[in-house]
């Protein structure tokens, strides 16, 4: 029989992890694998694709901190739900979904890092924490090889971590004007877009920088920033600063981000860090140009020249030349988008990244360092 499986995220949010627990728990129920999700804090706009499948979904409605009667909580839902696989996403589902499924005796246990917060945020007493609760896994995966790095870094686990690429499903896509009309933009201005969470890894304030170094010789260029975060407010003050308001437009959280990608001429990933991001695969797979930072997974997506451009991080003098020389030559953007979607559909396709996890919870070993 196939195994029952519980999917342990933070939330139900727009963002690349939530994406890919909302992808790969629908492509497991279209293999007959039944799935559940428990958020523990909260749900999210990503709910409704989970319900319209017939997915159950528990949020737990855990508050910020340590909370010891999640624990309970979380166990509860193992012993109710007789599941044979917990598979957790990050950290906070790692700390509460492992001793909980260690402690009932669920004996396939498998942990992913989508990616990590800075080092300096982290304190000792959760580096311990996360090393104990990663030892009681049965298969830790990152999504990049770079993650690899950062996990054992960060931790100090010492046992075997395979790689899980994370793939896309691809969704429809409406045309550019309509992209566009959604967006207030009208079709002849340039676009170049930054999507993700506002936060300082993403890099935003870079991308804000490199319109300006662009000056007077993009007139027109519109910058796009899609996504909600922490940084928000300090965004708008930079842009302001900069004298960009009237070329910046803030879009908040999008639901409809994935119909959004037609309506740029480039999409930016300024990052400070990353592992895997999905913004990569979803603009390959929408045939849109990127230009990315040299950091974290990217690289393994991004060759220079071939499916897109890397430069340096911290650098938006180089954002600003490499996005002008795309811009400017918007048929050999169109080739290295053209290469983008072709690996993306060889080596980051939704359907391997499910074949990845099922062998995990058949009990099929990881392969340590190497794509599975």
């Amino acid at each position: 029989m196939p195994p029952r499986v519980l999917q342990i995220t933070n939330s139900l949010a727009i963002g690349g992890l939530e994406r890919v627990v909302t992808d790969l728990t629908c492509l497991l129920h279209e293999r007959g694998i039944e799935s559940e999700v428990l958020c523990l804090a909260e749900g999210g706009p990503l709910e409704d694709e989970l319900r319209v499948r017939g997915v159950p979904i528990r949020i737990l409605h855990k508050r910020p901190g340590g909370r010891p009667g999640a624990l309970a909580a979380v166990a509860s839902c193992l012993l109710a739900g007789r599941f044979d696989v917990v598979h957790t996403h990050n950290t906070g589902p790692l700390l509460y979904g492992m001793p909980a499924a260690w402690l009932t005796g669920i004996s396939m246990r498998v942990h992913t890092e989508h990616g990590r917060i800075p080092a300096e945020q982290r304190g000792r007493g959760l580096r311990r924490a996360e090393c104990w609760a990663l030892g009681r896994c049965s298969h830790v995966v990152a999504v990049s090889s770079p993650g690899v790095e950062a996990l054992r870094r960060d931790t100090g686990f010492l046992g075997a971590i395979g790689i899980v690429h994370n793939g896309y499903a691809p969704a429809h896509l409406v045309n550019r004007t309509q992209a566009r009309a959604s967006l207030g933009i009208p079709d002849g201005v340039p676009v170049m877009a930054v999507v993700g969470r506002l936060a300082v890894e993403k890099g935003q304030d870079l991308a804000l920088r490199a319109l300006a170094a662009l000056g007077t010789g993009e007139p027109n260029l519109v910058l796009v920033l899609v996504g909600d975060g922490p940084e928000r407010n300090a965004l708008e003050a930079l842009a302001g600063q900069l004298g960009l308001s009237g070329r910046v437009l803030f879009t908040g959280a999008r639901p409809d981000v994935r119909q959004l990608y037609q309506a740029f001429d480039l999409v930016l990933l300024p990052s400070r860090s990353e592992s895997l991001p999905m913004v990569l695969l979803e603009a390959g797979t929408a045939g849109v140009p990127v230009l990315a930072t040299r950091v974290g997974g990217m690289p393994e997506v991004v060759e220079d020249g071939e499916t897109g451009l890397l430069v340096p991080p911290e650098d938006p003098a180089a954002l600003a030349a490499a996005a002008k020389r795309i811009l400017l030559r918007p048929e050999w953007g169109g080739r290295l988008a053209a290469g983008l979607r072709e690996r993306v559909q060889r080596q980051f396709s939704a359907t391997a990244m499910v074949a990845g996890y099922v062998k995990l919870y058949v009990g099929d070993p990881p392969h340590n360092r190497e794509a599975l």
